[in-house]
């Protein structure tokens, strides 16, 4: 076949039974050209089964991620909100403490 493409066709010659001698390399190279070509196409689809599953697994994970992300924001806001909390109740408990002092030193000061 490499020798008719390079235009070298006086090797065709007519043996008994009327075929060609080379016919037989010809049928050889077919075949092994179409074996090339399944094998291509079977390694084709067998990257790209894998390459698809890839992508599904790949948004599976990015899906769970984006949930722990959601679960993890609420938790720091009700963190955040916790914290509001205990500083309001701390300057309460303060401002009482201050206010307890300031009538232990009133009192204080009238029994003298």
């Amino acid at each position: 076949l490499q020798a008719n493409l390079a235009g070298d066709c006086g090797k065709y010659e007519t043996g008994p039974g009327g075929q060609s001698e080379s016919t037989p390399s010809v049928i050889s190279t077919i075949n092994s050209h179409h074996t090339s070509i399944s094998f291509q196409t079977s390694s084709k689809l067998r990257y790209h089964n894998q390459f698809n599953n890839l992508k599904l697994e790949n948004a599976k994970l990015l899906e769970e991620y984006v949930e722990s992300q959601r679960t993890l924001q609420n938790l720091l806001k009700e963190m955040v909100t916790a914290e509001k909390t205990m500083v309001e109740v701390v300057k309460d408990v303060i401002d009482d403490l201050t206010s307890i002092s300031s009538s232990i030193i009133q009192l204080g000061k009238k029994k003298k």
